[in-house]
């Protein structure tokens, strides 16, 4: 008589949402947008980075930029490189695809001709541009 192992597949989403979800209300996660737009203890120079760039969400959080988009289990903290540019943090031991030869595109903030900042561009390692995402007004 021969036997079959049955394995059942688990659905780990709804944690990994419910993870993110705890974070952020007990405070140890990214704040929202509206709070780390409302902060008044942060850095100035970096609170005008903070917003939402076609469903990317750049947010203050403890004078720290973080980076966020859907289908990311938690925010990434960006270091600052200069220039308006920031390549995003890597925790030890984190598993992350999107590396290419070991390097990870880096973010650049785009500003208009009064200073303002317009859009987020993503740099490729060899510094050509990926993408470039339109910062959504406020409004919404």
């Amino acid at each position: 008589m021969k036997r079959t192992l049955m394995v059942k597949r688990y659905n780990f989403r709804p944690l990994k949402r419910l993870l993110l979800v705890t974070l952020i209300v007990t405070g140890y996660g990214t704040s929202s947008l509206a709070a780390a737009q409302s902060g008044s203890d942060c850095r100035p120079d970096l609170q005008e980075y903070v917003g939402t760039y076609a469903g990317r969400i750049i947010s203050l959080s403890d004078s720290t930029l973080t980076y966020h988009r859907e289908g990311m289990p938690m925010p990434t903290t960006l270091k600052e490189l200069g220039d308006d540019t920031f390549e995003v943090v890597i925790p030890p031991g984190a598993r992350v695809r999107g590396a290419i030869d070991g390097k990870f595109p880096s973010f650049l903030f785009d500003r208009n001709s009064e200073g303002e900042v317009i859009s987020l561009s993503i740099i490729h390692p060899d510094g050509s541009v990926m993408a470039t995402h339109e910062k959504e007004s406020e409004a919404n």
